[in-house]
């Protein structure tokens, strides 16, 4: 279905998805970090979506952004892409929203995606590790995969909002040289058992690995920077910031 997210912002809601799509219709979805990415994104601005799922994010950025700014969002789920286009011409942001169906990492190629096909929970699809094996009840298939820095984007890019089920750490190392050079403040979701899972670190490691990049991260208060950490203790997923020092 549509749903106006927003007075004259429209979204394509797969209602079959209980756990994102009617928390989105019920106006409950990660509201601390859509007030963040409000607050951080201004006119004019670059800014990248990486795992942009059916489009929340996008689409409240485009409208930051403005005509002359842009949102490139990488998704390669092929039932949220399709919402996620949906949504594009809804709004008629088909000048400043760029898809591409892919996934974000280290480098340039395929790689597998693991996906449950029965599931209440279409963000839950993540990168599988070479040389592990499909879990029971779920289904894997090549999907491209972009590194950041091998793609061209008009720059800076200002603002990247990653969610990747695990494969963050993979996908900021693809960006290396853009966050040298643009040094954008980035939300990122820590999911200590998907970090482990799919890219075989700590969240103290992913943490650490920024860092050296000269970025600090600190937790997601209501909407704005809560404290400095240089780990993520939690059972379920916590949304953090990195900014750059």
């Amino acid at each position: 279905m549509i749903k106006e997210i927003e007075p004259g912002l429209r979204l394509a809601i797969d209602l079959a998805d209980h756990a994102i799509g009617l928390n989105i219709l019920r106006g409950r979805f990660e509201l601390n970090e859509l007030d963040f990415a409000r607050r951080a994104v201004r006119p004019g601005q670059h800014v990248v979506d990486a795992g942009a799922h059916i489009g929340l994010f996008a689409m409240h950025m485009a409208a930051a952004v403005g005509p002359s700014g842009s949102v490139h969002c990488f998704e390669p789920f092929d039932p949220n892409a399709e919402c996620l286009e949906l949504a594009i011409r809804e709004n008629r942001f088909e000048q400043r929203v760029i898809l591409e169906r892919a996934a974000v990492g280290a480098v340039s190629g395929e790689a597998q995606l693991v996906f449950a096909p029965a599931t209440l929970n279409s963000g839950g699809a993540f990168i599988g590790r070479p040389g592990t094996e499909t879990p029971p009840g779920h289904e894997a298939r090549s999907v491209p995969v972009i590194a950041l820095d091998e793609y061209p984007l008009p720059r800076p890019i200002a603002f990247i909002k990653i969610d990747v089920e695990g494969a963050e750490p993979q996908a900021l190392r693809g960006a290396q040289r853009l966050l040298r050079d643009d040094r954008p403040v980035i939300l990122s979701e820590v999911h200590p058992s998907q970090l482990k899972l799919v890219s075989g670190v700590t969240p103290a490691r992913f943490i650490g690995e920024m860092a050296e990049r000269g970025y600090r991260c600190h937790l997601l208060g209501a909407g704005v920077l809560g404290p400095e950490v240089t780990d993520v203790h939690t059972n379920g997923v916590e949304s953090v910031v990195f900014v750059p020092r």
